[in-house]
Formats: C-alpha cells, structure tokens, sequence
C-alpha cells in the first residue's frame, strides 16, 4: 500500500475538518481512501467515479457493518470533495487554465505518479 500522495492528502483532510469528522478519525478515514484508491488502480477503474463504490464495498472482508459505513461515507466525502472542487473550478475558470490539455500521465505503472495525474491539484473529472 502507497502513501497518500500530500495533493490528495492534505485538501481531504481539510474537507473531513469541515465536515466535522473528529480528527480521531482521519487516520481511519485516509486509511480508507488510501485502500479504495489501490482497489481501482488494481481494477483499472477510475477513481472518484461513483459507480466505483458498490464494487469497492463488496471488495471488502472481515469488515463489520460499521467499518463498511465508515468506508462508504469517505468514499461519498471524496465525491463531495471533487463536486465542490469542480464548482468552485467554473466559478474560477482561470484557475484550471495553468493545467495544460495534453497533460501527460505516468511513463511507468508507479502507483503514486498515476495517483497524482488523476488528482493532480485535485482536479478531478472534468
């Protein structure tokens, strides 16, 4: 399992801060994040996609139905993230525009660098 990368670590957890989560939380949630992101890079799924998260919950074992609560809401406030990220994007255009079009992925399969290309300043999906 790979380390979060800071582009992704650092806005989730000031989004689980807003949100209220307890900061006794963040190590579980981010844990989470960090294994619901290995799950779709090992199924070649895209990440933050919401039909990634049926597959991803029934991936998991000896979970109890409170752990599985836990992982669907990190999921659900990685989605909530992305949205306000993406409306705040088109009421702020210009600040995309520095992310060139044909901005180029990862040359090797490094885990890590595909991880920062799809979050990459955590713009996402669009």
């Amino acid at each position: 399992m790979q380390c979060l990368p800071d582009k992704i670590k650092f806005p989730y957890a000031a989004f689980l801060i807003k949100q209220h989560i307890p900061e006794f939380l963040f190590t579980a949630y981010l844990t989470c994040l960090q294994h619901y992101l290995d799950f779709c890079h090992a199924h070649s799924l895209h990440a933050g996609l919401r039909s990634t998260l049926l597959p991803f919950l029934s991936s998991l074992k000896n979970v109890t139905d409170e752990e599985t609560k836990q992982a669907r809401h990190t999921i659900t406030l990685l989605y909530e993230l992305v949205n306000s990220l993406k409306s705040d994007i088109s009421q702020n255009p210009r600040e995309i525009s520095s992310i060139p079009k044909n901005h180029p992925g990862p040359t090797a399969p490094d885990k890590t660098a595909i991880w920062q290309h799809e979050f990459h300043g955590l713009h996402l999906f669009w």
